[in-house]
């Protein structure tokens, strides 16, 4: 790569820190902007801060009213426990607004229905973001993947009672919860601001754990959903539906290599769903579409034209780990050889000839470019002087309590892109193992 290719693509990436590539025409935007710390905060009265708290069903939703610092609006809104684990005190949370305080018809805060706050259970908040930021990097016309920022929330929690005297009283009590990741929930909201939701044609999935989908969304807002995508029916087969056996014999096989590019390309939006495998891959995320096939979100249309699946990321918390995981593969080391695995979404697509030199090209592209080992530290470097301050103040911080472990950590992040970057080239450079399939 040319000095002036690096310099252009390091530039370019400087620039998304402000305007990022799949940045919307409305005032979403402007939250997930990870150049800027939020102040968010929910004022919830104490019994049902602790019922949401100690909720392990994660699905009481209680009455809040939420605003952000800066800005004079208030809106009614139900928040819940998410499924992370807690940090101390600090939980992820699932807010949705209801309407603002003095306008029931708004019923969005900057064109946002619904808050994901991810507390960082898994890795940290710092990890997970820079995961979301590495997807936002990868994001083109067709890949939209969700957006994600920083956010310190502050609870305002309402205490009331009767004193010895027998007197009423209530104070408002804040605590504040420290950094969190704020993701872009994907939502019919999320496809709208998109430009990408038709009412009468459109289907939104999620693939939360392994086995059927969720149908979130479906056209013409029908109370039931009578009927699911034409490109869910059409398919049928593995790896996106389950094998079916009728006497051991599969009822539902997958087809050949060149029957199932043909079909793939008249449904799906390759593009999508190889650069979203592409950027976890990089991750080294454990549990993810390709080699789980979960923590996902697809949209499908008609099925024909620019109309085909679209492919989103969900759920990076885990990732950032060992620097030689697998892009085509689990890869095990044990003391005499090496064990290789693989999914039914890296067999059968990752080991197609076609599909194979797509994904490598996509994320040579990712290194060369955007993903380059310059463009990440300048994001790091900008990531560090923001949330320094923050994450010292953090009450639930797994990240270190002193700036020099702070900086330690910012440090090994640095490196660990160094040599997980190095690690990825060698891999693309050996293509496998496994090798992929011939015609």
């Amino acid at each position: 790569m040319t000095l002036f290719a690096r310099a252009t693509a390091l530039l370019g990436s400087l620039l998304m820190l402000v305007s990022p590539l799949t940045a919307q025409a409305n005032q979403s935007a402007g939250v997930y902007d990870p150049s800027q710390l939020l102040s968010l905060n929910v004022e919830l009265s104490e019994q049902d801060y602790q019922t949401i708290r100690y909720d392990e069903t994660f699905d009481i939703e209680v009455p809040a009213v939420f605003w952000a610092d800066g800005e004079a609006e208030r809106f009614n809104a139900t928040i819940r426990r998410k499924s992370a684990t807690a940090i101390g005190e600090k939980v992820s949370y699932r807010m949705k607004i209801q309407s603002r305080t003095d306008d029931a018809s708004i019923k969005t805060w900057r064109d946002i229905r619904t808050l994901s706050l991810e507390n960082g259970d898994d890795q940290d908040v710092v990890r997970e973001g820079l995961a979301w930021y590495l997807h936002r990097l990868a994001g083109t016309t067709d890949y939209q993947p969700g957006l994600a920022a920083w956010a310190e929330l502050t609870l305002h929690v309402v205490v009331s009672g009767v004193d010895e005297f027998g007197q009423p009283f209530s104070y408002v009590d804040e605590r504040p919860q420290g950094v969190y990741v704020n993701v872009e929930m994907v939502d019919k909201q999320f496809l709208k601001n998109r430009g990408l939701w038709v009412s009468d044609q459109s289907w939104l999935y999620k693939q939360d754990d392994i086995g059927l989908p969720e149908l979130k969304d479906w056209p013409l807002d029908d109370e039931v959903a009578e009927f699911p995508s034409p490109a869910y029916e059409a398919l049928s087969y593995s790896p996106f539906q389950a094998e079916v056996k009728v006497r051991k014999r599969v009822v539902n096989p997958t087809p050949s290599d060149s029957v199932l590019q043909q079909d793939l390309e008249g449904w799906i939006n390759m593009e999508t769903l190889l650069r979203l495998g592409a950027v976890n891959a990089y991750t080294a995320n454990p549990d993810e579409l390709f080699n789980k096939g979960k923590n996902f979100y697809w949209a499908d249309f008609s099925g024909t034209g620019d109309d085909r699946r679209l492919y989103f990321p969900w759920d990076l918390d885990s990732v950032i780990r060992g620097t030689s995981s697998g892009i085509y593969a689990t890869v095990e080391q044990g003391r005499r050889k090496s064990t290789v695995t693989q999914h039914p979404y890296q067999s059968v697509i990752l080991n197609h000839p076609t599909y194979r030199a797509q994904f490598n090209t996509i994320m040579q592209q990712l290194l060369d470019g955007p993903m380059s080992v310059a463009a990440v530290h300048a994001f790091l470097d900008q990531a560090e002087a923001l949330l320094t301050p923050a994450l010292l103040a953090d009450p639930n911080a797994k990240i270190g309590s002193t700036p020099e472990a702070v900086a330690g950590y910012f440090s090994s992040l640095r490196a660990w892109i160094v040599d997980r970057h190095a690690n990825v080239q060698s891999q693309l450079t050996a293509n496998g193992p496994p090798a992929p399939r011939s015609w």
